[in-house]
């Protein structure tokens, strides 16, 4: 009888401690995620002029608070360890490329996470091989999410993290694409050793390196930074941006207006001539200026990249000879028509107006010497009757 309980005991004693397992890993999850949820940053959307911004439930703009630094060198775990991804463009030996862009894309309620995906591919897919893919300089992950870094790790790519200060003596070659993420930054988290380092990220351009500047920062009207290559960013909010030109791969598949609050936080100005911009600010939707400043740009900087205006000349110049189709009015040398009008030659009637000539009935008034009728009075000589009195015998 021992013998068959024994079984049966150990069985619930089995069972039972499996259970007690189960709820011991379910408990400390939940502590891990309890404590990692209070460890994690807090932020304070507080509103940036009470008499200007209208009311929202959501907001951008933040009040100054501390931000935990990320460690630099950071890297993370992607499902390939090399970027698969092909690109949608080959890109020119040193012709780099710059793009600048204002709109609040790491504020996860304005919901663009399909434009920093389309801003992700445009820069790899116009960028050198290189022995890393992506590095991002930044003090946090903005307003507490990691859209530009789904972002990458959706495309297939990796990323590692720096910190502004390590801008100084970097090695950007090492990587194919940089990008200076100042969204949700204050200028005193990044400016000094970021303009510092523009020297070395123009040459990094020059030599055919993409630079992506992320800049909705936070601040003041009066807050501005520089560009490479000349221009700057101030701060500016604006809930709607127009797009100017809707066939740029940035912005493909985003409604227009992009709308958002706030949509953009900079907008620049006294960019290079040769910038192409790509949205701009709407003048009736922004809250600290009027002018229809752009923001969202690329520009292009490199010893091959000056053949590239070319085909815009091409494209004027083809307009000029397709107006063959005045020279083709043929219609008018083919009015053929009026040399046919042969019917006003073939009025030879008005030669042929010989009834005159044929006026001979005058010529063939004969009858005035056909007046002969005088000498034929010739009766008078018939008076032979006289002699015809033969019935006498």
């Amino acid at each position: 009888m021992k013998k068959q309980i024994n079984p049966t005991i150990k069985a619930h004693l089995v069972r039972g401690g499996f259970c007690l397992l189960l709820l011991i890993a379910v408990c400390t999850i939940s502590f891990a995620l309890a404590q990692h949820n209070t460890n994690k940053q807090t932020v304070v959307r507080a509103p940036f002029n009470q008499s200007q911004i209208p009311k929202f439930p959501y907001s951008s703009v933040r009040e100054r608070t501390s931000a935990p630094a990320v460690p630099a060198g950071e890297e993370t775990p992607t499902p390939t360890p090399t970027a698969s991804p092909t690109p949608t463009a080959t890109p020119r030996p040193g012709c780099g490329l710059l793009v600048g862009d204002g709109l609040a894309i790491g504020f996860a309620p304005n919901n663009y996470t399909h434009i920093a995906s389309n801003i992700v591919n445009f820069t790899f897919s116009n960028s050198q091989i290189a022995l890393h893919d992506f590095a991002i300089f930044q003090t946090h992950d903005p307003f507490g999410s990691a859209i530009v870094k789904n972002a990458i790790t959706a495309a297939g790519h990796t990323f590692s993290v720096f910190t502004p200060g390590d801008l100084s003596g970097f090695n950007f070659s090492q990587y194919r694409v940089i990008i200076l993420n100042w969204d949700d930054h204050f200028l005193s988290d990044f400016l000094a050793p970021y303009e510092a380092a523009i020297p070395a990220l123009e040459a990094y351009v020059s030599g055919g390196g993409v630079v992506w500047v992320q800049g909705a920062i936070q601040g003041s009207e009066e807050d501005s930074y520089l560009l490479p290559f000349g221009g700057q960013s101030n701060f500016d909010l604006s809930t709607s941006d127009p797009i100017v030109d809707t066939s740029s791969p940035m912005v493909q598949g985003v409604p227009n207006p992009i709308t958002g609050n706030f949509a953009s936080q900079v907008s620049d100005e006294d960019l290079p001539g040769d910038a192409h911009i790509v949205v701009v600010k709407n003048e009736e939707a922004g809250v600290n200026g009027e002018d229809q400043n752009p923001v969202l740009y690329d520009l292009r900087r490199g010893s091959s990249c000056q053949p590239t205006p070319t085909p815009t000349a091409t494209e004027t110049e083809t307009p000029e000879p397709t107006e063959t189709p005045e020279a083709t009015k043929t219609p008018h040398p083919t009015e053929t028509p009026e040399p046919t009008e042969t019917p006003e030659a073939t009025k030879t009637p008005h030669p042929t107006e010989t009834p005159e000539p044929t006026e001979t009935p005058k010529a063939t008034e004969t009858p005035h010497p056909t007046e002969t009728p005088e000498p034929t009075e010739t009766p008078k000589a018939t008076e032979t009757p006289e002699p015809t009195e033969t019935p006498k015998p």
